[in-house]
């Protein structure tokens, strides 16, 4: 059950709207996974659900929004000149002088069980018709609690007038009833994109009713007109269960909204991500940071840098493994097995990359599978290495048998000796030689057998790129509780079941 509650005792103060304050957390917020930035507050009474369902659904990022109109805000002042010139009733007793708390929502681990933990953001949607609503913003601490802030502007000359103020929003969100009032043109699109501002597209009110579905697919094509659909993403919106849809069928649904293949694709992932990352980073106001190298680095400040430092970074070794693949001269087969076609490239050195084809999933590689060990038709080779690695193949999903050590990776790939090594190359050559069939080792145990001990997350990063699968087995590596992990980038970890399953239920044969 999800409950309206403070974290780790933490008190949480109650406002007359029933919502409950959040403490401050000293953590940010990271996004991971697919998003859903829009999950209205009210009704009250279906949030519990439809952040149960959306987590059923894959979503891993969500944001749970609080809706405010500029007229429903009064001053405390009654005396400052924008309140004069909004000519409020001083009477007005149900107009606030703040914008509401917002709400603090936990998720049980019972309420996602077999999926991971979300990540629970805070939004606030602020419908504005001018600038008055500034001073309130300014003197408000509770807004400046939300994690998110999407502006929803009434017409073109009030986000303008925005844009040429102090106050930044994360996202240009619209209200259907209005946007014709919005009147687009490429140097406004740009001038939002330029200042970190990005458009929403919320696609539950297009399944509620004809004419707004209307209204969204033009607005959106205005989008791609003057904008080319750049820092667009796309949230539910949704006020039950039954508005709400996967992430796979939300990015198909960007064809109908101007969006191509790839745009589909990040609007429901990357451009969130980007969304909240880049609302971190006005929260946490402008800064200034000093680089400098680890080897410049007085004697006394050589604490300063993590014992996990690398050598070099992921984009340095990513490019020097992709000059290494073009000076030496590859050969490539395919290789059958019960789990999918495996390729695997190797030069008259070693090998270079042993993986499965991009035709094999996590729901599919069963269906995939043969029994026998086989060169697929067309794979013809002399290079011994590859015939090698057929031989273990072989032996490993037909008899069960590691013989791993008779198998020589390229030393392009794998560094030429111990002293030469990068950070990750000597956490594969750890793997492959310290950990045999049958065994399990953890991320924290891996980084120590490598001799970097404490550097699990490197660990971690290290095995998300290991070239040599199943040889280099990063199969095997697990988290401290015992738990199996991700495998392959969290896309197949059915597989990495598969495999472990495979190898502990015949370690008598070791």
């Amino acid at each position: 059950m999800l409950h309206m509650s403070s974290i780790s005792n933490v008190a949480c103060a109650e406002d007359n709207t029933g919502m409950m304050s959040p403490p401050q957390d000293s953590n940010p917020k990271l996004p991971h996974g697919y998003c859903d930035l829009n999950l209205p507050y009210e009704p009250v009474s279906t949030i519990q659900a439809r952040v149960i369902r959306a987590v059923a659904l894959g979503y891993q990022t969500l944001a749970i929004s609080v809706s405010v109109h500029q007229d429903e805000l009064t001053y405390k002042n009654r005396k400052h000149k924008a309140a004069k010139k909004a000519k409020l009733d001083p009477d007005e007793s149900e107009q606030m002088t703040d914008f509401p708390e917002p709400p603090r929502i936990i998720v049980k681990p019972e309420d996602h069980a077999g999926y991971p933990a979300p990540v629970i953001l805070t939004r606030l949607n602020l419908t504005v018709n001018d600038n008055n609503f500034q001073p309130i913003w300014n003197s408000s601490e509770t807004g400046k609690k939300y994690d998110l802030v999407a502006i929803c502007p009434t017409s073109a000359p009030t986000l303008t007038n925005i844009l040429k103020s102090a106050f930044r929003a994360d996202i240009v969100a619209f209200d259907p009833e209005n946007v014709r009032d919005v009147r687009w043109s490429r140097k406004l699109y740009n001038e939002c994109v330029s200042q970190l501002m990005f458009f929403e597209i919320n696609y539950a009110p297009c399944i509620r009713d004809t004419s707004t579905r209307r209204t969204t697919i033009s607005q959106s094509h205005n989008y791609h007109l003057y904008g080319k659909s750049k820092a667009i993403f796309m949230s539910s919106g949704a006020t039950n269960v039954l508005e709400m849809r996967g992430p796979h069928d939300v990015a198909n649904l960007g064809f109908l909204f101007g969006l191509n293949e790839h745009q589909g694709k990040l609007a429901v992932k990357g451009i969130g991500h980007q969304v909240v990352k880049t609302a971190l980073g006005r929260k946490m106001g402008p800064f200034r940071a000093l680089i400098q190298k680890v080897d410049q680095l007085p004697e006394e400040e050589q604490w300063k840098v993590p014992e996990d430092a690398q050598d070099e970074s992921e984009e340095e070794e990513g490019i020097r493994m992709k000059v290494t693949n073009l000076e030496c001269d590859l050969s490539e087969v395919i290789i059958s097995s019960p789990i999918g076609n495996y390729k695997i490239l190797a030069c008259p050195q070693g090998l270079h990359q042993v993986g499965q084809t991009d035709d094999v999933d996590n729901n599919n590689f069963l269906a995939l599978g043969q029994a026998i060990v086989q060169f697929v038709e067309g794979s013809k080779t002399d290079n011994p290495h590859l015939l090698t690695a057929f031989a273990w193949m072989t032996e490993y999903f037909s008899n069960n048998r590691d013989i791993s050590d008779k198998v020589q990776v390229c030393p392009q790939v794998i560094g030429e000796s111990e002293e030469s090594r990068s950070f990750r190359q000597k956490v594969w050559m750890s793997l492959k030689l310290k950990v045999g069939l049958g065994e399990t080792v953890s991320y924290a145990q891996l980084a120590a057998l490598a001799g970097s001990a404490g550097a699990s997350r490197a660990v971690g990063s290290a095995m998300a790129n290991n070239p040599i699968g199943l040889i280099i087995p990063c199969h095997r590596v697990v988290k401290s509780d015992g738990s199996y992990g991700n495998y392959a980038k969290s896309t197949k970890n059915d597989v990495k079941t598969w495999l472990l399953t495979h190898e502990q239920s015949h370690a008598d044969k070791l």
